[in-house]
């Protein structure tokens, strides 16, 4: 064997490795590259669900709490002793906070359409509406509307308290 033709071999080899490699890694990178986008995207979804979840937990329990002290209906009110009164109102307030750092996360992730944005500001406004209901000492006064139109809002485009 001449040594010529040997490291003619050689390099060849290498050459002929390294193209490989590259093309291997080129495409691995083009395959994966998107499901691994898919994936993260999933776990920044699951992530938001879960916030969103904790954040209206909160709001129906302190809701509840709140609507056992001022019904709606007529009569039975009590009043809460100052304690009970700023244990809800903090109640309330973590909800509402859990619920901005929600729509700050979903805005800055997601393209949202008018129809989502005006639900999302009427979930805000329901929020809103019981902190200020606490926070003045009275009823909610919500009740359930079947006037709503097909996208669940009234039919000019407010929201339904």
């Amino acid at each position: 064997m001449n040594l010529d033709s040997f490291w003619s071999d050689v390099l060849a080899g290498l050459l002929v490795t390294v193209a490989a490699g590259l093309v291997a890694a080129i495409v691995a990178w083009w395959i994966t590259r998107p499901l691994e986008d898919r994936r993260a995207q999933r776990a920044r979804d699951e992530a938001a669900a879960e916030d969103f979840y904790r954040a209206y937990g909160g709001f129906f329990a302190a809701w509840k709490a709140w609507a056992a002290f001022k019904p709606d209906g007529d009569g039975g009110q009590r009043t809460p002793t100052n304690e009970q009164w700023m244990a809800l109102l903090n109640q309330v307030t973590e909800a509402e906070g859990s619920l901005e750092s929600f729509l700050v996360r979903l805005t800055l992730e997601r393209k949202l359409s008018n129809v989502e944005l005006t639900r999302l500001w009427c979930f805000r406004q329901g929020y809103k509406s019981l902190r200020y209901a606490v926070r003045d000492g009275h009823a909610l006064g919500w009740r359930r509307s079947d006037a709503t139109g097909p996208e669940g809002l009234r039919q000019h485009g407010e929201c339904i308290t």
